[in-house]
């Protein structure tokens, strides 16, 4: 986000020498509550980055990389494409051996899989929605999006 905002603020710039000043003071704060930010996940997630959970596809590796947590089981590489039953058994395996206890979904991908996966299984089901979509727009969405996943990282966590 903070690549984002040096990108945009500089081709601002580039456009409307005039507001040089105004789009740099806005970087600054955006710069600055990007910071906070980071700094506050990384506070809440600390004492539980070796916990191991799944995901319905492999969409968190900054996040994850950022806030030095376990790199996840992925239930599929491409969400397009359904699982056979060898993976369906493959991931229930690594879910007994792994002692994972929570498993992410998204709001835009079918409960089906997930429901089959949680079977039969102490798992509880959680919901990261990436792009915010319960999140109103406007100038605060990136923040509590992130905000809410490390929320819902932190229920998992828990567990």
């Amino acid at each position: 986000a903070m690549k984002i905002a040096d990108k945009i603020t500089e081709n601002l710039i580039k456009i409307d020498q005039d507001n040089k000043a105004q789009y740099e003071a806005n970087l600054y704060k955006t710069t600055a509550k990007l910071i906070a930010l980071s700094e506050k996940i990384k506070t809440q997630l600390q004492s539980n980055s070796s916990k191991n959970y799944i995901v319905f596809h492999d969409a968190y590796q900054y996040f994850e990389k950022e806030f030095d947590l376990n790199q996840p089981i992925a239930i599929t590489v491409h969400p397009e494409i359904p699982l056979g039953a060898a993976r369906i058994k493959e991931i229930k395996a690594e879910i007994a051996e792994n002692q994972i206890s929570c498993l992410f979904s998204e709001p835009q991908f079918s409960p089906k899989v997930i429901n089959v996966l949680a079977e039969n299984t102490k798992l509880d089901i959680l919901e990261l929605d990436p792009l915010g979509s319960k999140i109103a727009a406007g100038s605060a969405h990136y923040f509590e999006t992130m905000t809410a996943l490390a929320n819902n990282f932190e229920e998992c966590f828990k567990k």
